[in-house]
């Protein structure tokens, strides 16, 4: 977490307007609080979105084997100029290769179309496995071969996507050499979450948030409108420093450049403490896109 003062019902306590820019895992390793989202994007259009935003500074991107969109990621990491060492890359294991051998497979693939020899961040993508939504064995089996993956240098981190609490405290037991580093799920205000914002917190998992301000109606909601205009900010803004205020690490995604800058510029502004409320009580406990509720 961050390590300004933490409260899971109105988020960071902050003295002045400073963030860390960087969260520390488990194991040291140090991500960068702002990634470009790839979710949807391919091709030339993913590749132009990767280039522009690490020319605008972001040294962290997000993908997934589920989004088919290496290769465009690969061409804009190359078009940038930026080092393969400077940057972070998060992405995750889709349902249908889930088990010791298909997830295997599927980092053998993401490493191949990355033409890279290791993952920074390696997630399960969603608790079911394809068309079964009972898979306890198989995640089981999942997470070892991910084990692997660490031990033999292709990954240097685990964290899960999706999930539940109860499903994470399956990986949390001793049969696990590492425990889930991060989280990431969908959290904005809409679909605020303080019982999982305190469940990690406890356990000392980074909480990754996704779909900040993809909730149909949430970007132009009155609320957010209201604190942007007061603090003469997008509204996007305003969604994106809820989030970090919370100690989430955020993965806006555009592929516009001025979007991209913009989506990155959270850093001169600070939510107040009615602001964060006025927010909060947007909440609607709906998801807009996966939930592992259901999935045993």
């Amino acid at each position: 977490m961050c390590s300004a003062k933490f409260n899971a019902s109105l988020g960071l306590e902050l003295k002045g307007k400073a963030l860390d820019w960087k969260v520390k895992l488990k194991n040291g390793l140090e991500m960068p609080r702002i990634a470009i989202g790839t979710y949807l994007t391919s091709g030339q259009p993913c590749s132009d979105a990767v280039e522009a935003a690490l020319r605008a500074g972001y040294r962290h991107i997000d993908t997934a084997r589920l989004y088919q969109n290496e290769k465009g990621v690969r061409k804009g990491i190359d078009a940038s100029g930026v080092p393969r060492s400077e940057i972070f890359i998060t992405s995750k294991i889709p349902p249908w290769q889930q088990g010791f051998h298909e997830a295997n497979e599927a980092l053998e693939a993401i490493l191949s179309g990355l033409g890279t020899d290791y993952i920074d961040l390696l997630l399960i993508h969603f608790p079911g496995c394809g068309g079964e939504l009972s898979c306890p064995r198989r995640r089981l089996d999942t997470w070892k071969a991910m084990e692997f993956a660490v031990t033999a240098g292709k990954v240097k981190a685990l964290g899960v996507s999706n999930f539940e609490a109860s499903h994470i405290a399956a990986l949390m037991t001793s049969e696990q050499k590492i425990h889930p580093m991060v989280l990431q799920s969908e959290f904005h205000p809409f679909n605020y979450k303080p019982d999982l914002l305190t469940y990690l917190a406890e356990h000392d998992i980074i909480f990754e948030a996704y779909g900040s301000m993809n909730a149909q109606g949430l970007l132009d909601h009155q609320a957010v409108t209201t604190i942007a205009n007061e603090l003469k900010k997008t509204n996007a803004q305003v969604l994106l420093r809820w989030a970090l205020q919370h100690g989430c690490v955020i993965l806006p995604k555009s592929t516009k450049p001025k979007r991209i800058l913009e989506n990155s510029q959270l850093d001169d502004f600070v939510l107040t403490k009615e602001h964060m409320v006025a927010l909060n009580s947007l909440n609607q406990g709906e998801a807009s896109y996966w939930s592992g509720k259901g999935v045993a």
